[in-house]
């Protein structure tokens, strides 16, 4: 009996914690979400930062590769419905949500540039590369 109360709290405990790290690695999209739809006009040039900035903060922080990502959420060995594992699940929702924003989230890249650069709401660049500062 005890031991099954131990196991009930440790499984509360874990479920617990990881519900706040998943709130923690999407709070980002949240705050994204605030800003545009409280827009006037959520044009181009207010979108394309707050999507940069989103795409960096989903990046791997291993400089690990595409391929890498795609690994880590269908595994090598791809089956039909394999076991669920909870194993590294954040970080698979971070690579998920990375390359989706990464493929999804294509505009050309110097015309954005350009018009961001002429709103002076964005002109600090914190949102950008360095190349992508001097391209502009």
């Amino acid at each position: 009996m005890y031991v099954t109360m131990y196991l009930i709290k440790f499984i509360k405990f874990y479920l617990y914690r990881f519900l706040q790290d998943m709130v923690k690695l999407l709070g980002p999209i949240e705050k994204v979400t605030w800003h545009l739809c409280g827009a006037k006009y959520p044009t181009l040039n207010l979108v394309y930062p707050y999507m940069e900035l989103l795409k960096k903060g989903f990046a791997s922080k291993n400089n690990e590769i595409v391929k890498t990502y795609i690994n880590l959420i269908y595994g090598e060995n791809f089956e039909y419905l394999p076991p669920v594992s909870t194993n590294g699940l954040l970080q698979k929702v971070q690579a998920a949500i990375y390359l989706s924003m990464d493929e999804l989230w294509a505009v050309p890249t110097d015309i954005a540039l350009v018009v961001t650069f002429l709103d002076l709401r964005f002109k600090h660049f914190n949102w950008s590369t360095e190349e992508k500062q001097n391209k502009a």
